[in-house]
Order: C-alpha cells, then sequence, then structure tokens
C-alpha cells in the first residue's frame, strides 16, 4: 500500500524492517482495547458471593459445607458451571483434531523440472543455478530457472517455483512485493489477457518496471490446484479455503521476464511473451498438479 503512495521507499531501508515491528505493535493495541472490552461485559451467571459473617456464624456455616471455605465453595461451583464444561469439551476436541487430521497434505510435483526441456518450440533454453541463499529463502520444493531465446535472439527468463505445500515460513513469494524490495519501479501493473490454445484464454498479471535505466516487462500468475490465480490476495484466500475443504495448499508461481530493448516497443516486448506463453503453459501442466493430484 505505501509502495503505490511513495514509491520504492516504501519498500527498502527503515520501513521494510519497521514493518515487522509495526504489526506486533497493533496487534498489541488491538489486544489491549479486547480486554477492556471484556472488563467491561459483566458475566451472564454471575457466582453470587455470601455475606460477611461473623466469626461464629461462618464457622457454623462451614460446618454444613463440610467445612469449606468461602472460597473453596465458590470455586466448587465454578467448576459445575455449563461454561466451564463447554470449555473443556472444546479444548478436548480441538486437541483432538489438530493431531488427528493434517491440513497441509504434501502433494509431490508431477515430474522434477530437472526434466524441464531445454526447447520448446522455437525457443531454446539455457538452464541456471539460483544461488543457495535465495534458495534457502524461498524455501521452495523444485524450481526452474531458465533463459530462453527465440528465433528472432531476442530473450525471456523463465522462473516457476513448486511448493508442495504452503505453510508459515513455506509459502510463495509474490512478484508484486519482492521486485519492489529489490529497487524495481513499477511504471504499469494490471492484468492482462493472454489467447492459448483452443480458444482457451487465460488472465495474467503485467508489470512494466524500471530500475537503474533498464526497463523490462513481466508476466506472471498462481497456478494453484487447477486455479490460475493472478493477486496475493487470492492466493491467500484459497490456500486457506482448499486447506480446510481439500486438505492441499500446493501450488506454484510463473514468472516471465523479458527485456524492453532500445530498438522496439513496448508492445514488441508484449507480443513476444504473449507467444512464449502460449508455448510454455502446455509443457508447465505436466510438471504442476492441477485441480486433481493424479490429473491436470
Amino acid at each position: 500500500i505505501l509502495y503505490g503512495a511513495i514509491g520504492p521507499a516504501a519498500a527498502e531501508g527503515f520501513f521494510h524492517g519497521f514493518s515487522g515491528w509495526l504489526i506486533f505493535m497493533a496487534a498489541l493495541l488491538v489486544f489491549a482495547v479486547e480486554m477492556w472490552l471484556l472488563k467491561k461485559m459483566p458475566p451472564k451467571d454471575p457466582v453470587k458471593r455470601r455475606p460477611r459473617l461473623s466469626s461464629g456464624t461462618e464457622a457454623a456455616v462451614n460446618t454444613a459445607d463440610g467445612g469449606k471455605s468461602n472460597k473453596e465453595v465458590s470455586a466448587a461451583k465454578s467448576f459445575r458451571q455449563p461454561q466451564f464444561a463447554v470449555a473443556i469439551a472444546m479444548l478436548l476436541l480441538t486437541f483432538g483434531l489438530s493431531h488427528s487430521i493434517e491440513f497441509h497434505q504434501k502433494v509431490p510435483i508431477r515430474k522434477p523440472f530437472s526434466q524441464f526441456p531445454a526447447q520448446v518450440g522455437q525457443w531454446k533454453g539455457t538452464r541456471e543455478v539460483m544461488d543457495e541463499q535465495f534458495r534457502s529463502t524461498l524455501n521452495f520444493s523444485d524450481y526452474v530457472l531458465e533463459d530462453f531465446t527465440g528465433p528472432h535472439g531476442k530473450t525471456v527468463n523463465l522462473y516457476v517455483a513448486y511448493y508442495q505445500d504452503q505453510s508459515k515460513g513455506e509459502s510463495i513469494h509474490s512478484p508484486e512485493t519482492c521486485y519492489p524490495a529489490n529497487g524495481w519501479t513499477f511504471k504499469r501493473s494490471d492484468v492482462a489477457s493472454v489467447s492459448l490454445a483452443g480458444g482457451k484464454t487465460m488472465a495474467v498479471s503485467r508489470a512494466f518496471m524500471e530500475k537503474a535505466g533498464v526497463r523490462e516487462l513481466s508476466y506472471y500468475w498462481f497456478p494453484q490446484r487447477g486455479r490460475i490465480l493472478t493477486r496475493l490476495y487470492q492466493l491467500k484466500l484459497f490456500t486457506f479455503w482448499d486447506a480446510l475443504t481439500r486438505r492441499r495448499t500446493d501450488g506454484a508461481v510463473v514468472l516471465l521476464v523479458t527485456p524492453v530493448y532500445s530498438s522496439e516497443k513496448l508492445q514488441d516486448s508484449e507480443n513476444r511473451l504473449k507467444a512464449f506463453t502460449r508455448r510454455i503453459v502446455p509443457v508447465l501442466d505436466e510438471y504442476i498438479p492441477g485441480k486433481s493430484i493424479n490429473n491436470p
């Protein structure tokens, strides 16, 4: 949100490091307000306190209650309240469900990306190896990083990261947050439509970006259990929903980047990305699991 308002500075330096602490401070404030509101809400069925009695009368009452003090009698009545029984039942149910249901079924990739072809149609690829520090940070299950050169000598970089399950610390990193954090300025960011074989169309996120005079155009999308998503909030919502209803959180991110050469217009780069997307989508379907684990 801040990046859209004030530019790359919002994703770098102080703002980037402070954003995590800001979340904790905001949560602490919400927690304090919640505690204040709860204190203002009286219990629906409060335990009535006994009036103060003289020592002799209190001793007689305690004898009638089996020698128990006022506090002991009050605690015993509290444990017999329906709310206490419901709370215990919910704790036991939650404990049982958390240990009997696995919400993050690990779905292996159909074929390892080590088998990804070095040529797709007229596009010839050169495999690249990602540095270990980036692999450990992104924490994917498998990936492919390859530069493809077309028949006219111009390139498209392909990056695909597959996650067999997504959880905290092991989830997809979206280009819409990673690129600004690395100093790229989005000159244009929207959703484009690409025509595929068989009359089908596919929506992709499109970003025209610039850094230190270098201009690039990118397409990216998120194949998620049979869906093609384009925005980060969609990714989070459907991952949560599918974890509950399908016990699956597997998915991938596909990123295509091509330079905007000085000798061409932006539309020329766009046409190149569209042509490559039509070629690569059927190939990716052989690797990334779809709606069904066994079938695309």
